[in-house]
């Protein structure tokens, strides 16, 4: 009869498994997984500057252009347009009745192209051949174009000598105009004047483009009566209460501090344009 073998069981497991826990070991883990790594933080938004510091900084840009444009004016001139310089200088004579002024442009750059010059009359204060006395005020007329150069000057006149016009009818207006001045009592030339007070104005285009117009101060002629010489600087007048001429008020022989408005511009033998500014 044979014998039934005996199958041996399978010790492989058994040994592995003796393998592992015959030293009283547990089984290894496995290694935890590698985190992520955290996001890059953005950068930080640059604070944003004060109000006030922005205001001072404004103001010290400002601050040093002002100081390069007056050490670029010392040292070579004014690079931008601006109003000239304007002064009268005395007469050929006595009795002239042409009355010059000395205009300067300060630009080293642009040029004062076709000047249109006009010669204000704050105060006329005049006499006729028999003394009857006659005063106007506010009035003006154009005396002409010219240009000046960069940084150059050139001599401007007003002439006087047609201020007061005597029409054929008898009446007498200003520089030729149909504007009535006075018409109370003939009128009989030549005219002395022993008092004007006088400013010099212009218009132009800076560049040819830009509209631009200019008026000095007033200036008192003649400084003392029959010197032909103008009064040192623009006026600068104090009313005197005891200087009256009869049939006027007092004062009214007094330069204008400032130049009035509205005042007649004569452009011709028609009526005079009321100019208000």
């Amino acid at each position: 009869m044979s014998k039934k073998r005996k199958h041996k069981r399978p010790v492989i497991a058994a040994k592995f498994a003796q393998s592992n826990t015959g030293r009283g070991q547990s089984p290894s883990p496995p290694p935890p997984p590698t985190p992520p790594s955290p996001p890059t933080p953005p950068h930080p938004a640059p604070k944003k500057r004060s109000r006030i510091k922005l205001v001072f900084e404004v103001f010290g840009l400002f601050g040093l252009c002002l100081g390069i444009a007056s050490g670029v004016d010392q040292l070579w001139g004014k690079f931008w347009p601006t109003d000239p310089i304007i002064s009268p200088h005395d007469s050929a004579s006595e009795t002239s009745l042409i009355l010059p002024f000395n205009v300067e442009n300060e630009s080293v750059v642009f040029a004062m192209d076709d000047v249109q010059f006009t010669c204000g009359v704050d105060l006329v204060w005049a006499k006729d051949s028999i003394g009857s006395p006659i005063m106007a005020r506010d009035q003006a007329f154009l005396v002409g174009a010219a240009t000046i150069e960069p940084n150059r000057t050139i001599p401007v006149d007003c002439d006087a000598s047609d201020l007061l016009t005597v029409n054929a009818d008898g009446v007498l207006s200003f520089d030729g105009s149909s504007t009535i001045l006075n018409n109370q009592h003939p009128w009989f030339p030549p005219w002395t004047i022993v008092k004007m007070c006088l400013w010099l104005g212009g218009t132009y285009k800076i560049a040819g483009i830009i509209p631009a117009s200019f008026k000095s101060e007033i200036f008192q002629w003649p400084a003392a009566p029959g010197s032909g010489a103008w009064a040192d600087g623009a006026v600068v007048q104090i009313a005197r209460k005891n200087q009256t001429i009869p049939g006027f008020l007092p004062g009214s022989t007094d330069c204008s501090a400032r130049i009035q408005y509205p005042y007649g511009l004569v452009q011709g033998p028609g009526q005079e344009l009321l100019v208000f500014k």
